[in-house]
C-alpha cells in the first residue's frame, strides 16, 4: 500500500501551488496534501482497497514524516524564521534566526501522538480531515515566527492556505461522518465489476 501512486503523481500538482504564489514552505505542502487525495482514491479503486479505511490507517505517516523533514530543513537553512539577537546562525541567509522548523516538527510529533490516540474512536474517514485541522491550526501560529512577507493585513500568505485547510478539513469531516462507509462499499461493488470484466475478457489459461 505504500506504493501508492498518489504519492508520486500530486507532487507534479504540489508544483503548481508553488508556481502560482511564488512561495514555498505550508503552501506547497497543502498543494500535495490536496492533490494527493484524489490519486490516493484512484490507486485504491485499482487495487481493490477501502479507499477510506486505508486512508484512516496511513494518516498518522504524514506528521510522522513531517517531523523528520522539518529537521531537514532546519539542517538545510531552508522555511527559516525571523530574525532575532541569539537566535541559530543560518548559513544561507547569515543571520541569526529563530529555530522555527523546530518548533513545527515538534508541533508535527504532537499532532502525530494525538492520531495515534484517537485512531481507535474516530470514525471512518475522518482521520485525514482531523490531521487537515490539526496541521492548518499549528502551521497557522508558527507562521507568525518565519521570515514570510506580509500579503493581507498581518497574514502571510501561507496562513490564507491554513485558513482554507482548517475550513476544508471541518467540511470533510462532516462529509467523512455521512458518507465514507458508503464511499469504500461503493468503492468495494465498482472493483468487483472491473474484476469480473477482466475476468471474462481474459481468462485464465490452463498450462
Amino acid at each position: 500500500m505504500s506504493a501508492f501512486p498518489s504519492w508520486t503523481l500530486a507532487f507534479p500538482f504540489a508544483g503548481l501551488f508553488y508556481d502560482f504564489t511564488g512561495q514555498t514552505g505550508a503552501v506547497v505542502y497543502f498543494g500535495h496534501l490536496l492533490s494527493s487525495f484524489p490519486f490516493f482514491l484512484l490507486g485504491a479503486l485499482l487495487i481493490g482497497v477501502k479507499p477510506f479505511k486505508t486512508l484512516d490507517i496511513l494518516t498518522p505517516a504524514y506528521p510522522l514524516a513531517l517531523t523528520y523533514g522539518k529537521l531537514a530543513c532546519f539542517c538545510a537553512g531552508c522555511c527559516n524564521g525571523i530574525a532575532v539577537d541569539g537566535g541559530f546562525y543560518n548559513y544561507e541567509t547569515g543571520l541569526r534566526e529563530f529555530p522555527v522548523q523546530l518548533v513545527e516538527s515538534v508541533e508535527a510529533i504532537v499532532i502525530f501522538l494525538i492520531m495515534m490516540k484517537i485512531r481507535k474512536k474516530a470514525k471512518l474517514g475522518t482521520m485525514f480531515p482531523l490531521y487537515l485541522v490539526f496541521y492548518s491550526g499549528m502551521r497557522f501560529f508558527s507562521e507568525f515566527l518565519r521570515a514570510q512577507p506580509d500579503i493581507l493585513g498581518p497574514l502571510k500568505c501561507a496562513q490564507i492556505f491554513c485558513i482554507a485547510g482548517i475550513v476544508l478539513g471541518f467540511v470533510g469531516f462532516i462529509l467523512a461522518e455521512k458518507y465514507a462507509e458508503r464511499g469504500d462499499n461503493a468503492f468495494g461493488r465498482i472493483y468487483s465489476k472491473i474484476e469480473k470484466c477482466l475476468c471474462k475478457k481474459f481468462p485464465k489459461r490452463v498450462v
